[in-house]
């Protein structure tokens, strides 16, 4: 634990929080609470053994970083992450609560692998950006964010089988986690269009198949098709349609799908509008 003031906290809290986080202690000598909170909050940080660093603000010394950062009650304790507040507390906390405050800031195992492949993914180095990834989960396996990140980027590179085996841990939480379980509609319509494909035009094959037939399980693997594609609109009217004409088609797997587009698309007043179409054609 160190003292900071207005001239040392660029470069003890901001400059630092890029390679730690940084638990900055708002406190004033004549504030009991702040001298109660103090002792918890060192005791914390030499337990966690450098995975963070703790300084003190005297909020009455420093009335110029008070007003930055709107103090207005203490003890305020902020966490720092590259350069910005990232969260914050008021009043004493118990070293249970601070633990659990801390805890999603804290670096984890395999944390710099998931940088460097989110890094590569934007680049447009996918093989690059799927080998960070693969290693990892081999360093945490217990990252389910990271791993649906993973299975989607396999989908988008056509590696329908090795999403699959990614995708296995995730199998049972996903009956219940939406986002879990869009990753899974994703990951069936990957393997149902690859199986189905018999040449490079799939969307015109799809189509004439359709018109040709009429067909709900024609017509759902034409909205699958559209939700790989991210052509999410087209994917919930094609749903939409085959609820209409039968509620339990597939075991439900038009409404299935068609929650997965409402997770996946990021248009809030096109999901709004689809899902109030949905609950009417439902009840």
């Amino acid at each position: 634990m160190i003292d900071v003031n207005e001239q040392t906290f660029e470069q003890e809290v901001i400059r630092a929080s890029f390679s730690q986080p940084v638990l900055v202690d708002f406190w004033a000598p004549w504030c009991g609470p702040c001298r109660m909170l103090g002792p918890t909050l060192e005791r914390v940080e030499r337990d966690l053994e450098g995975q963070i660093r703790l300084v003190k603000v005297n909020s009455d010394d420093n009335p110029q970083l008070s007003a930055r950062f709107r103090v207005r009650s203490i003890p305020l304790v902020m966490v720092f992450r590259d350069g910005q507040p990232a969260d914050s507390f008021v009043g004493v906390k118990s070293e249970g609560q601070i633990r659990a405050f801390l805890a999603p800031h804290l670096p984890r195992p395999g944390n710099d692998q998931v940088r460097d492949a989110r890094d590569a993914a934007a680049a447009g180095r996918l093989d690059e950006a799927a080998a960070a990834f693969s290693t990892a989960l081999a360093i945490n396996p217990a990252q389910d964010e990271v791993r649906t990140e993973y299975v989607r980027l396999l989908i988008s590179m056509g590696r329908a089988k090795d999403a699959v085996a990614a995708f296995e841990p995730l199998r049972a939480a996903a009956r219940t986690d939406l986002g879990l379980a869009a990753a899974g509609q994703l990951l069936d319509a990957s393997l149902a269009i690859e199986a189905l494909a018999t040449s490079g035009e799939v969307e015109r094959e799809l189509r004439q198949a359709l018109a040709a037939s009429d067909s709900l399980e024609d017509r759902f693997r034409l909205a699958q098709w559209c939700l790989l594609n991210q052509r999410w609109q087209e994917a919930m009217e094609l749903c939409l349609e085959i609820i209409g004409r039968d509620r339990r088609f597939k075991d439900d797997a038009a409404r299935k799908a068609m929650l997965a587009a409402f997770a996946l698309c990021g248009d809030a007043q096109l999901v709004g509008s689809y899902r109030r179409r949905l609950s009417a054609g439902l009840y």
